[in-house]
């Protein structure tokens, strides 16, 4: 059985599956974003791609527009953690489907998607977005045996390849390295950029792109800013993105004194732009 794990470059398969991804939600973030990138570029090889997850969100559109089926399996979101519910749903797809491969994505998608393919013939393969920092001993085991339980586990860096290995045991054999990237979304509409003195057109600009929650350190980038700011004093800074600590971070900035030195821009559609093209946008000559 051959699945298109490679880059958009190798050759394509000539066999067509019927595939299954699994992820928590299709709300924005950098897992969904892939799954939504992933389950399309399968579609366009020939592949027959279904999308569960246990809620759906923002990002369902593009598949679905692409003639990929989305099933939001319970109406609520399951996160970090274990849900029987969840479990249920996708064993019931799974079987009424005949899939042929179960990709899953994300904690609570990879533990569901273990137990319900238990007993069937259907291949396992689990993608890792992250080191997971939050996993206290109990998740920790969870996932222990989910990547036991997976044919093949991708890992979207070698650091994390290595927290496979060293930490969780999984055989070097069953694990390989595939990046994280971001295919252009020719079909997204900008969001309008927000006004820019002639100040922040001249200079450095340090940005970063992520969602605003505590694992991704936007307190650690805020902090760096501050010590940063005195010795370059023309230097600029752009979070770009959105979350649950935003408030938190906009008040932290203020309390730093970078009030006028950096800016949140919020969640954006085009967020696959090279950083030419973004410097071209925001900045217009």
């Amino acid at each position: 059985m051959k699945y298109a794990l490679s880059t958009p470059a190798a050759e394509p398969t000539k066999e067509h599956l019927r595939l299954l991804l699994v992820v928590d939600s299709l709300d924005f973030g950098g897992a969904e974003r892939h799954v939504v990138d992933l389950a399309i570029a399968l579609r366009q090889r020939g592949h027959e791609v279904t999308v569960a997850c246990s809620v759906a969100g923002e990002l369902s559109g593009r598949p679905q527009e692409s003639g990929i089926p989305v099933r939001g399996l319970l109406g609520r979101m399951v996160k970090r953690r274990f849900s029987l519910a969840l479990t249920r749903k996708l064993r019931k797809l799974i079987k009424g489907e005949g899939f042929d491969l179960v990709h899953a994505h994300v904690y609570a998608s990879a533990t569901a998607a273990a137990v319900a393919t238990l007993g069937q013939e259907v291949p396992l393969v689990i993608t890792e977005h992250s080191e997971g920092s939050w996993r206290t001993w109990p998740p920790r085991q969870m996932s222990s045996w989910v990547y036991r339980r997976a044919k093949h586990v991708v890992a979207f860096s070698s650091p994390i390849r290595r927290l496979l290995l060293e930490e969780f045991g999984v055989l070097p054999q069953r694990v390989i390295v595939i990046p994280s990237t971001v295919t252009p979304n020719s079909g997204s509409t900008p969001v309008e950029s927000p006004s820019l003195t002639d100040e922040w057109r001249e200079g450095p600009l340090v940005g970063v792109v992520a969602q605003l929650k505590c694992e991704k350190g936007l307190r650690l980038f805020l902090e760096a800013a501050a010590r940063v700011s005195p010795l370059l004093p023309n230097v600029r800074f752009l979070v770009v993105g959105d979350g649950p600590l935003r408030g938190e971070l906009e008040a932290l900035a203020e309390h730093l004194g970078l009030g006028g030195r950096v800016r949140f821009l919020g969640f954006r559609s085009d967020a696959g732009r090279s950083s030419d093209s973004w410097t071209r946008w925001w900045f217009p000559r």
